[in-house]
């Protein structure tokens, strides 16, 4: 994504170098953001991007494969995945975690377990390994 407006940088360290030199890191276009003095909080940052991003993008293959048993397109089902997602990111997921409020009537651990045991057993029955999902 480096140069193009999709880009994401991140930056940690002296706030005046980042300042001094911002006009030629602006040069790879895109987003840049500073995070503080401490470098190690861009790159806790980066790696958490990275671990939402092959959760999210193996759960996305995983989706399509058992859409696939059906002939169902990944086009047809972006809309729906594009909201899961959305949801799952939202202001109020967040200031749940940010608060530790797990507590729910809706969807309880014993749901949860219930569901996940449905989706590896149809996914088994459907030829679509899920293997991934155990640990969960």
């Amino acid at each position: 994504m480096i140069g193009s407006p999709d880009a994401l940088i991140l930056y940690g360290g002296r706030k005046e170098l980042f300042d001094a030199y911002q006009p030629i890191l602006q040069v790879m276009e895109g987003s840049t953001t500073y995070f503080s003095e401490d470098t190690g909080v861009e790159l806790l940052y980066d790696l958490a991007m990275l671990t939402m991003l092959y959760g999210a993008w193996y759960s996305y293959f995983h989706a399509h494969a058992l859409l696939r048993t059906a002939n169902a397109s990944a086009e047809n089902f972006l809309p729906y995945a594009s909201y899961w997602l959305h949801a799952l990111t939202s202001k109020d997921s967040a200031r749940i975690l940010d608060e530790g409020l797990y507590m729910t009537e809706l969807s309880n651990m014993a749901v949860n377990k219930l569901r996940l045991d449905i989706i590896v057993k149809s996914s088994r029955k459907l030829g679509v390994t899920a293997d991934w999902l155990l640990p969960i």
